[in-house]
């Protein structure tokens, strides 16, 4: 045989193994996507591997998690009036997270920006670790990240949550949604 001829035969092999790949497993990723939600007033861009999570569904504006589910976040709205309620949010959410784990590693609240369409929006974040006891005494431990933000006189609470030991992958998609978030 020439090389022309083995060249033609291993080409073929290859470009037949990339598109069965591209089969197999191209119709099942999508790229990093912007959902938007809350009567379209917040939109964030959604890893990839990240779904719609009906948890909590009836409590929350909207819900998403990682397809293991070890990795989730979840918005809510609430109606105040002053800034401090932002604050207030926070160290509510802390106080009932403290019914359930036993919170440590509490991290001070940062001051910090949401993007908006004409501006942007006032927020503070913070982050605590957690550490729950099932019934049979095993344990399993968490990290929160809360953010709160307002626009106008509407104030939200992002809640994100990932077990421990913290994958890096996982938490700098939480980091890179909460960049992401642009609340009009």
């Amino acid at each position: 045989m020439t090389n022309d001829q083995r060249f033609f035969p291993r080409a073929a092999r290859i470009f037949s193994a990339a598109a069965l790949g591209i089969l197999i497993f191209g119709t099942g990723l999508r790229a990093e996507e912007r959902v938007i939600f809350a009567d379209e007033a917040i939109s964030i861009a959604l890893p990839l591997g990240w779904e719609k999570s009906e948890l909590n569904k009836d409590k929350v504006l909207a819900g998403f998690a990682t397809q293991d589910n070890r990795t989730s976040v979840f918005f809510t709205r609430f109606e105040a009036t002053n800034q401090s309620f932002m604050v207030d949010l926070i160290d509510s959410t802390l106080a009932n997270f403290e019914q359930v784990y036993r919170l440590e590693n509490y991290s001070k609240y940062q001051k910090g920006k949401v993007k908006g369409i004409d501006g942007e929006h006032n927020a503070i974040f913070a982050t605590v670790e957690g550490t729950h006891e099932r019934e049979d005494k095993s344990t399993f431990e968490m990290k929160f990240y809360l953010l709160a933000f307002n626009v106008e006189n509407r104030y939200y609470l992002m809640q994100a949550s990932t077990t421990m030991p913290i994958r890096e992958a996982r938490e700098r998609q939480i980091y890179e949604l909460i960049r992401s978030i642009v609340a009009k």
